[in-house]
């Protein structure tokens, strides 16, 4: 019934399945409301066999073939009429061994069997036997076909006539012949076939002897033909002499059949043929069509499949040289490169030349022609055909004549050009896709004349059809990429761009079960041939019942088919491990589970093989990647397996680790010390057992039951994993993820994570969300420590130990709230947030260290800032009891004044109140001894640090110290390098010009850096201290020790002249900032300062004035506008950064990679060459100057500079207003009180001069709602106040008004570490604090940087990217003045990733620029222009651009 409810193809994997089983198929299938059959022709076409006859016994040969297409005997069982004996039976003992047998055929003793039948009448089965050639165990010497007719003859005459016209004998069971069945059997007259009666009745009748005597002339019959199944004969003596029959008459009658013969005989006798359907024959005419040009596969695929032969390897090969560099010899690197590169234009123009076969234009025409049903059957045609012509080629190559050999050193070549299959000419329709594209790349042929742009659409409707397409090349190893991509865009067009994918792939040795594996667990095509050799691998799509796509969260699942690996007929070939190793990388990478296909339970000699996917596995957690995977072990029969393996598990997870350790060394992972390092595996879990795949030995082998269970367990098993993962794929990442993987894999080594795109995109999404909670950490302790400042800067007694233990206590708990504040975030976005999570999982590490490295470095630094604080407030203490008497002697004797005016009733007018207070104010002080402060020489101070910090040095330093004890002189000079600051050279190769250059670079950037110390001490508003002076030459020192500075071999003399020169600009700067503290603090200035307030007060009182609003007018104006603009410009710098990082430039500014693309492409744009030299030779003195430019031009004339002041002032106004309006506040007893309450509960915010403050309160008499109110008024006129200050500035006024620099800010967050490449000089890159790798996008021509050719004095244009590849040495003081290749570069700068060149054009940009400029640097670095390869002079700026976007990722 399944067959009749079934199209061709269903019918034929049926048909297929059951022959694999050993059960009996239908050879004509009865129609089950008609008396017509059908001859199931093409529902047999799938079955192969392979067998051993006894010809081929001493050669060890054996023969293959279809099972329509070998000619074999025919042996028919009939029954006439009722039958005690089921000749169904006797067929099974008849072919089965006698070992095992077999249920071939179905019948009433089997479970089942003994259903009424209704539907089979007429139906004939079919079933073979294949000798083994073991001798006596064969049943027959060749192979033989049987066949049954269920049912009466008498009732199926059309179907016995079939069987009797082809049949060598024909068996006919019965117990008794009437007059009627005679009449039947005389009608046969002179037949073809022997005919043999088998009689199964023990009494056999005299009719019955008539009728037989009757027909022993007509049929030709006599008594060795008839047999009688009596009471004391059992079915084994008659199985025998049945047996011996057959193997009589396979000697003496050689006739054969092949079934493909019977069409016409089934045709005249009505019987429909399933393959006659008009579709399947215009399919097969097409097939034929292309099948009559191929005579010999070898010459064939020589001579027309020429784009895949030599010619693709070529090309293919000259691709990988290109990437890896292996064959360079003592050519110059970068013109061996360009060769390459013209060798491989000239192969590829080459292959565009060639024209389109007539057989490949036939196969073309036929998917584009032929409807959909018609395709599959084309596709099917021309498989069994292919497969038809390989057979017999490698038959005919494993039986060679005993006069012939073949040369066993080309075996394997030739098995494996005698392969011709469908993927070859797919593989050729898609090299005259590549080819054709090439040609329009080139401009060679205009879009409009193209003739295979339709084909990836072609073969992407294949895909979703189930049929399996070539993934890698595995004749050429290479992926056709262009072809790759645009298939899998197409079908990624086809399901409209929303479904989503989950990829299994398998490795394994050759022969091991792998393809039969997939197929068996989901039911797909994969050539299981054993003549089958071509190497690669395959990708097929299986679609998910929609009711199951939701729990599986995907619509497709992508197999991926691989060829063993180790395979022995490969090994002979060139760069088969190369081919393996690549395979394995490519096929992990993709896959979301792999399964590890192994042999046996004995894994001893496994150990290539677990290397190579060890290595595999290791290089995918270089990227980030998780991956996951089943081991195999099959022919595993012993059902205590599981645990009689406990011993050989341990073993086996032994070899794993002893496997990736060795991995680990090689690919310089010293992180990884076991398999368990490199991704979780539970070996009790995921081991599987699988049993062999048949019960006894093949072609008689039936399929094991256990393995189909086994199998079934590893299915389910992969599919409740599959559910667990999160997100899959669409099939545009797994199509851009193709790419990516397979460009790393093309430099053959896996340390270069990071030029793939993919993983650049997840760092770079990381780095910017750690850009951003760094600068959410960073905001929250500065506004901690503003605030902390403003509570000392309050202070209006002493300063107590308890306090500074209260604020160290808070900055602990806010370190600590922040610092896990940030790793909640950052677990939060490895866990769910980042869609790329389990890619930059490698990096997690990382950036937690870097975390508590930011925690650590702002600790020390705002540590130091509270100790500044309390220190100056201590000092200001101190003054401020000097201060405070001197206030108290002036109010005490103002008081007495007006309280003897008030008694005696005395109003004096405005002269004499100005005389009198002036009196009173002399004579205060008349006898009051001030304790000026003392001024200092800074310069002095300074200098005696100098000598002390340089004591140790030699005579020639001290003597030139004592020469230059000036240091005003050093104020306004330049630092110029000297020869003298340089030791002597230690080879002719030296560069003074380039030591010059980045020496001054150097000295110029420490010099800013010291600088910005000073300011951010002068920014404190203290006093000098001596300790600042030693921080300065602390730096210095630090920095002059550092490695990088070594490779400069400089002086003693360099060490004096900087430090002069740094101490120098600091002495003044230092001395400026010491001069206004006297200013500001000095107690008897400070006292006059307060006069005017006094007076005023004095005065008001005097002349019965309203004293509220000129205190709240005198309040604002002397206490309240200062500390607000002093709050605006404290916070002004963080307002800035706030407004950059979330306006229309925050990409830019929100990391390293975006910002040195933007940085780089403006170079590009502007094309000026002073530009180019400033960034190269003082990288961070550029980039401060660029952000300082960029916030002048964004701020300097928009009203955004002045929206940013509104905002800040409108914020501090509406908290003073809020605090004027308190409960709190205004519930104030008197004045005195509601200004402490007030001031207290701004003490966080503004800092007010109590002194001041004081003065303005004296003798007030107002309410507190008066005072409160008039404040208020008032504050709105001094806002307008600040407002107009603030509009009268100059931009640069501004900024040098803020306390923290926004640039600064803005440069720690794409600055990085600082750390440049040791050979190009370009910066890292690398996001955190704390990474332990330095790394850059994209590298430069090292004549950039100054270095040239000693021989020639050129500038060098080779590249270190390429250089790594390359035979060329370097020699620094790292190399201990030795030579090292570059490529073993790590030995001396372990904690640097140059990466290869993976595009060869991912360094076009600087290559444009060198060439551009090439004159101008070798002019500014004295030195010749380097010699440019002609390539270079091809490469435009939009190329440039091109390659600068393709590096960095960014459109």
């Amino acid at each position: 019934m399944i067959l009749h409810c079934s199209d061709g193809f269903l019918q034929q994997e049926i048909v297929y399945k059951m022959s694999k089983c050993q059960f009996a198929v239908p050879l004509l299938l009865p129609a089950c409301d008609t008396p017509g059959c059908t001859f199931l022709l093409w529902a047999m076409r799938d079955i192969v066999k392979r067998w051993r006859p006894q010809s081929l016994v001493d050669r060890k040969g054996f023969k293959e073939g279809n099972i329509v297409n070998i000619s074999m005997p025919l042996f028919s069982f009939v029954r006439l009429g009722d039958c005690s004996l089921s000749k169904s039976d006797i067929l099974n003992q008849i072919i089965s061994s006698s070992q095992r047998l077999l249920p071939f055929f179905i019948h009433r003793n089997l479970e089942g069997g003994n259903i009424p039948r209704k539907i089979s009448d007429g139906l004939v089965e079919t079933s073979w036997y294949f000798p083994t050639g073991q001798g006596n165990s064969d049943n027959f010497p060749e192979p033989i076909m049987v066949a049954n007719l269920r049912g009466d003859v008498a009732s199926n005459w059309t179907q016995f006539t079939f069987l009797r016209d082809f049949s060598t004998a024909v068996f006919i069971f019965v117990d008794s012949i009437s007059e009627k069945d005679y009449q039947l059997l005389s009608r046969l007259g002179d037949a073809h076939p022997k005919y043999y009666f088998v009689l199964s009745n023990a009494e056999i009748t005299s009719v019955t002897l008539d009728f037989l005597r009757k027909l022993s002339p007509i049929l030709g019959i006599d008594k060795g033909q008839v047999l009688v199944k009596r009471r004391n004969v059992s079915h084994a003596e008659l199985v025998k002499k049945l047996q011996m029959l057959i193997a009589d008459l396979i000697n003496t009658s050689p006739a054969a059949t092949k079934l493909q013969d019977l069409v016409h005989k089934a045709c005249k006798l009505g019987i429909c043929v399933d393959e006659n359907s008009k579709e399947c024959q215009t399919a097969k005419h097409r097939a034929l069509d292309i099948m009559k040009h191929i005579k010999d596969v070898v010459k064939y695929k020589q001579n027309t499949m020429i784009l895949q032969g030599e010619l693709w390897k070529k090309i293919s090969d000259t691709d990988k040289e290109l990437y890896r560099m292996k064959k360079q010899g003592n050519e110059c690197l970068e013109k061996y490169r360009v060769r390459l590169k013209k060798e491989k234009y000239n192969l590829l123009e080459q292959q565009s030349k060639h024209s389109l076969p007539p057989e490949m234009e036939m196969f073309i025409k036929s998917l584009y022609q032929l409807n959909p049903l018609e395709k599959r059957f084309f596709l099917k045609w021309m498989r069994l055909f292919l497969d038809s012509v390989s057979m017999t080629r490698l038959t005919y190559l494993q039986n060679p004549k005993p006069n012939e050999s073949i040369d066993n050193s080309k075996e394997d070549q030739i098995k494996y050009l005698s392969y011709l299959g469908i993927e070859h000419f797919i593989r050729e329709m898609s090299q005259f896709y590549e080819a054709e594209c090439f040609q329009v790349q080139e401009d060679k042929l205009k879009e409009s004349e193209r003739k295979f742009c339709n084909l990836p659409g072609v073969a992407a409707d294949l895909l979703l059809n189930g049929f399996p397409l070539e993934l890698i090349d595995g004749d050429a190893s290479n992926i056709p990429l262009r072809w790759i991509s645009d298939v899998l865009s197409e079908l990624d067009e086809k399901t409209d761009g929303q479904v989503s994918l989950r990829v299994i792939t398998v490795l394994g040795v050759q022969s091991t079960g792998k393809s039969t594996l997939l197929n068996t667990m989901f039911g797909l095509h994969f050539p299981v041939s054993s003549g089958r050799c071509t190497r690669g691998a395959f990708m097929t799509l299986i679609k998910v019942k929609e009711n199951f796509q939701e729990e599986l969260g995907c619509e497709f699942i992508l197999v991926i088919d691989t060829e063993g690996l180790k395979a022995p007929e490969h090994t002979s070939l060139e760069g088969s491990y190369d081919h393996d190793n690549e395979l394995a990388t490519l096929v992990v990478g993709l896959s979301d589970v792999t399964i590890i296909n192994l042999s046996m339970e004995n894994v001893t000699e496994m150990n290539d093989i677990l290397q190579i996917v060890v290595h595999a596995f290791l290089r995918m957690t270089k990227f980030g990647r998780k991956p996951n995977c089943r081991f195999v072990h099959q022919n595993v029969a012993d059902i205590s397996a599981f645990w009689n393996n406990l011993r050989g598990r341990k073993k086996f997870r032994q070899q794993l680790d002893e496997m990736t350790i060795f991995a680990a060394k090689m690919e310089k992972r010293r992180e990884v010390n076991e398999f368990a390092d490199v991704l979780d595996h539970d070996l009790e879990n995921n081991s599987v057992y699988i049993p062999g795949l048949w019960c006894g030995d093949p072609p008689m082998a039936s399929v094991n039951f256990g393995y189909s269970e086994s199998t079934y367990e590893l299915k389910r098993n992969l599919i409740e994993f599959l559910k667990q993962l999160p997100n899959a794929q669409t099939v545009y990442d797994f199509s851009k993820w193709l790419r990516q993987l397979w460009e790393n894999i093309r430099h053959e080594t896996f340390i270069y994570s990071f030029r793939n795109s993919q993983v650049a995109s997840a760092y770079d999404q990381l780095t910017v969300k750690y850009s951003e909670l760094q600068w959410k950490f960073r905001k929250a302790t500065y506004n901690w420590l503003a605030e902390t400042e403003n509570v000392i800067r309050n202070q209006t007694r002493l300063f107590q130990t308890d306090m500074r233990e209260k604020f160290n206590a808070e900055l602990q708990n806010l370190l600590e709230e922040e610092e896990q504040s940030i790793k909640k975030s950052l677990e939060k976005y490895f866990e769910r947030d980042a869609a790329n999570a389990g890619i930059i999982e490698g990096y997690k590490e990382e950036f937690f260290r870097s975390v508590k490295l930011l925690r650590s470095q702002n600790e020390t630094h705002l540590r130091s800032k509270l100790e500044d604080a309390i220190k100056i407030q201590k000092n200001k203490r101190e003054l401020q009891v000097k201060k405070d008497q001197c206030h108290q002697i002036i109010q005490d004797k103002v008081s007495a004044l007006i309280e003897y005016y008030r008694e005696t009733n005395l109003i004096p007018d405005n002269q004499m109140i100005n005389k009198e207070f002036t009196k009173v104010w002399d004579e205060a002080f008349s006898g009051f001894q001030f304790v000026s402060l003392t001024r200092r020489n800074i310069e002095e101070d300074i200098f005696g640090h100098l000598q002390k910090d340089l004591q140790k040095k030699p005579g020639l330093v001290t003597a030139k110290l004592l020469e230059n004890q000036n240091l005003e002189k050093y104020e306004h000079v330049d630092f110029t390098v000297d020869t003298y600051y340089i030791a002597e050279p230690w080879g002719p190769e030296d560069d003074y010009t380039n030591l010059h250059i980045r020496l001054k670079s150097f000295a110029n950037w420490l010099l800013e850096k010291c600088l910005g110390y000073v300011k951010g001490k002068v920014n404190l508003r203290g006093d000098y201290q001596e300790n600042y002076c030693q921080d300065l030459l602390d730096m210095i020192n630090n920095e002059l020790n550092q490695e990088n500075l070594q490779e400069f071999r400089t002086t003693d003399l360099f060490e004096l002249d900087l430090k002069l020169h740094i101490l120098g600009r600091a002495a003044p700067i230092f001395q400026t900032m010491h001069d206004g503290y006297i200013q500001e603090n000095d107690p008897k200035l400070c006292l006059e300062r307060l006069k005017p307030q006094y007076f005023c007060k004095f005065q008001n009182i005097y002349q019965m004035k309203d004293a509220s609003q000129n205190m709240a007018k005198n309040f604002c104006d002397v206490c309240l506008k200062p500390a607000i603009t002093e709050y605006i410009y404290k916070n002004f710098g963080k307002e800035i950064v706030d407004d950059i990082l979330l306006g229309e430039d925050s990409r830019k500014y929100s990391s390293r990679t975006f910002f040195q693309f933007d940085l780089l492409k403006t170079l590009l744009l502007d094309n000026d060459f002073q530009e180019y030299i400033n960034y190269i030779i003082d990288y961070k003195q550029f980039v401060d100057t660029r952000i300082s430019k960029y916030i002048r031009k964004k701020y300097k004339k928009s009203m955004a500079l002045k929206n940013l002041h509104s905002k800040i002032l409108s914020f501090i106004s509406r908290r003073v207003v809020d605090v004027l309006n308190y409960l709190k506040v205004l519930e104030s007893s008197d004045i005195s009180l509601f200004m402490e309450n007030f001031l207290n509960m701004l003490a966080r915010e503004l800092v007010f001069s109590h002194g001041v403050v004081k003065a303005i309160i004296y003798q007030s008499q107002t309410t507190v709602e008066e005072f409160s109110s008039n404040i208020q008024v008032f504050l709105l006129k001094t806002e307008e106040e600040i407002k107009q200050e603030f509009n009268s500035l100059s931009f640069k006024a501004v900024l040098s008004k803020m306390t923290e620099r926004p640039e600064d800010e803005l440069f720690k967050r794409i600055s990085g570490c600082g750390k440049q490449c040791p050979f190009c000089r370009v910066p890292c890159e690398a996001g955190g604090l704390d990474h332990q790798e330095h790394f850059a996008s994209i590298h430069r021509p090292q004549g950039l940087g100054g270095c040239k050719d000693h021989q020639t004095r050129k500038l060098d244009h080779i590249i270190c990217t390429t250089d790594v590849l390359g035979n060329r040495e370097f020699r620094t003081l790292k190399s201990a003045k030795k030579f090292v290749p570059y490529s073993q570069y790590h030995s001396c700068y372990p904690d640097w990733s140059i990466q290869p060149d993976r595009s060869v054009t991912a360094s076009d940009y600087w290559k444009y620029v060198l060439k551009e400029f090439n004159a101008k640097f070798a002019e500014y670095y004295n030195n010749k222009p380097a010699d440019i390869p002609e390539e270079w002079q091809c490469i435009t700026q939009d190329q440039a651009l091109r390659s600068l976007q393709e590096t960095f990722n960014i459109s």
